[in-house]
């Protein structure tokens, strides 16, 4: 079984035998599920993060009650290992979770949390948890949505064509944003005068993005 453990602030990593320093020091976050998840206390532990996809993997653990556990094999390189044990201020195990691809996660406390959709969840029996997240927000690149506001048989419409602009953002050359962008304005359009979508064009043409501003500018 795999181990993530704290001491004096610094995160320590391996098997119940043998403990050494992470190196950078990582990100580990709380972790909780929208459903609610059963009493143990879950970490996040961070090893990719690409702010251009959106998209952050990393390992999966859960309090295992063993703080304060003496460790006899605990290697902080290059600070001083204690040559006697070295007692552990946190430690967590592989967690024992089933989550599921599509499932709302939340990272951070109650101060400051974000959230994110499951991509993909692996689990190497008992020793290590993968879990692949996409975050649920623009991260900046475009203002938030503000999903009440829109109606409801255009919301899912609207969120999948602001994440493809979000998306093709980063990567894509000029004019697939600019197409991005279009689609995602004339569903935004559509949603605010539902009257024009009885035009023969579909919201999803080239044809529609230009014919459905004129609405709007007279």
């Amino acid at each position: 079984m795999e181990y993530l453990a704290k001491k004096h602030g610094l995160w320590l990593e391996g098997a119940y035998s043998h403990l050494r320093l992470i190196t950078p020091p990582p990100v580990v976050l709380p972790f909780s599920l929208n459903s609610g998840v059963n009493g143990n206390v879950y970490v996040f532990c961070e090893d990719y993060f690409d702010s251009a996809t959106r998209v952050r993997r990393g390992r999966l653990y859960q309090s295992s009650g063993r703080d304060g556990d003496r460790f006899e094999n605990v290697s902080l390189f290059p600070y001083p290992s204690p040559s006697k044990g070295c007692p552990i201020d946190e430690i967590y195990e592989t967690a024992n979770l089933n989550i599921k691809a599509g499932q709302e996660v939340i990272l951070g406390d109650n101060l400051a949390q974000t959230c994110w959709t499951v991509v993909l969840a692996e689990r190497r029996g008992r020793d290590a948890y993968y879990i692949t997240l996409k975050s649920k927000t623009f991260l900046g690149v475009l203002p938030e949505l503000l999903s009440e506001e829109i109606p409801p048989n255009n919301r899912e419409d609207i969120h999948r064509a602001m994440n493809a602009v979000v998306e093709a953002a980063s990567v894509q050359a000029p004019q697939p944003v600019i197409d991005a962008c279009r689609v995602a304005a004339t569903h935004m359009l559509l949603a605010m005068y539902p009257q024009i979508t009885k035009k023969r064009a579909g919201a999803n043409s080239r044809e529609a993005g230009q014919w459905v501003v004129y609405p709007v500018c007279r």
